[in-house]
């Protein structure tokens, strides 16, 4: 967020089930009332909850009104720390609800996680010939 704030007009927003939470009321010349986003585009960033169905409605007609979405979602939940401690961990999968709505705009979730031993060694402490143990 801070690094977007240096270009860009950044707040965050709850969606809450408030229909306006993402758009605004306009009045037209010939006195009508148009609505219309409040912004070009939102950052989905690590949902933590699942979406319900009103929230996803308000998204997508966002979507349907020329806004942009970046969907930032971890489908699965896996701890780091915990690997730190054990040579194993689990994934748990983080059911969001949005598989529908993707599904509609031509994207998936794979609730998939792959073992890369070189992307982000984890580092462990070993020890020494002669070294007491600690634990």
């Amino acid at each position: 967020m801070t690094a977007l704030s240096e270009y860009y007009v950044v707040d965050r927003v709850k969606i809450n089930q408030k229909i306006y939470s993402l758009t605004r009321r306009d009045s037209l010349k010939d006195g009508k009332i148009a609505v219309v986003n409040k912004y070009k585009a939102i950052v989905i960033a690590k949902p933590d909850s699942a979406f319900d169905e009103k929230d996803k409605f308000i998204i997508d007609q966002f979507i349907m009104r020329g806004g942009k979405v970046l969907w930032l979602v971890d489908p699965v939940l896996a701890s780091m720390d915990s690997l730190q401690k054990n040579n194993e961990s689990m994934g748990v999968a983080n059911d969001l609800k949005l598989d529908d709505q993707l599904f509609n705009y031509g994207a998936r979730l794979n609730y998939n996680l792959v073992l890369d031993l070189n992307s982000a060694p984890i580092p462990h402490r070993y020890r020494t010939h002669g070294e007491p143990a600690s634990d």
